[in-house]
């Protein structure tokens, strides 16, 4: 029999640089990043990206969770818009246009 645990990282990992490597880097620069049909600036760019994973397994099976956060900024003094998800949706991270880094679905967000 495999014991109870958990697994989860103490502090998220920076995915930044690891999404940077890929080839993913006009979104980190404030002259280049289009996030227009998120909210219809150009004015936005992506600053930092974290990313935490939890692994539990118990007598019922296993239950993996990651969850991911990017922090958007402006380079202008200008209101920083809301973007809110509050409806189901899918995620997907894709290394260098072919690679999935991770996929997933989201299908009932919560607000905190």
């Amino acid at each position: 029999f495999l014991p109870k645990f958990k697994l989860s990282q103490c502090e998220p990992v920076n995915a930044k640089a690891l999404l940077q490597q890929c080839g993913i880097n006009s979104i980190f620069n404030p002259n280049e990043a289009d996030l227009t049909k998120l909210c219809g600036s150009r004015k936005l760019f992506v600053s930092d990206v974290f990313h935490k994973a939890i692994l539990e397994v118990d007598e019922e099976g296993a239950t993996a969770a990651a969850a991911t956060a990017v922090r958007i900024a402006t380079f202008c003094a200008t209101m920083t818009p809301v973007v809110r998800v509050d409806r189901p949706f899918i995620v997907a991270l894709i290394c260098a246009s072919t690679v999935p880094v991770f996929i997933g679905h989201v299908t009932h967000p919560e607000s905190n």
